[in-house]
């Protein structure tokens, strides 16, 4: 990809929690998702994975990585259900890792 001619950058839409929670930290712009980390989920560990490969396989390539915290469907086309909305809160929950900001 990184060869491919006139490509001025990469969008990889990935996921806020593809960087592993640590007690007591921000998540900064400069965070790199943690590939060896641990995950809550597979789902988070292979967005993670994919970044790190990106950039190791590719470290030419214009790489801009979008970590959305949720993303949500169409309200007529899309499959995602309001329920699954609260998947990820509830897990967080149930494990004692939900850090909430203020200010």
């Amino acid at each position: 990809m990184a060869k491919v001619a006139g490509l001025k950058r990469f969008l990889h839409v990935g996921t806020a929690m593809s960087c592993t929670p640590h007690t007591g930290s921000l998540v900064k712009e400069e965070s790199a998702s943690s590939e060896t980390g641990e995950h809550l989920v597979e789902y988070t560990h292979s967005k993670a994975t994919i970044e790190y490969l990106m950039r190791k396989q590719c470290p030419d390539l214009p790489l801009l990585v979008a970590r959305p915290s949720i993303i949500v469907g169409h309200s007529r086309l899309g499959w995602l259900t309001f329920n699954q909305y609260f998947l990820g809160i509830q897990n967080g929950v149930n494990v004692a890792k939900i850090y909430v900001l203020s200010g």
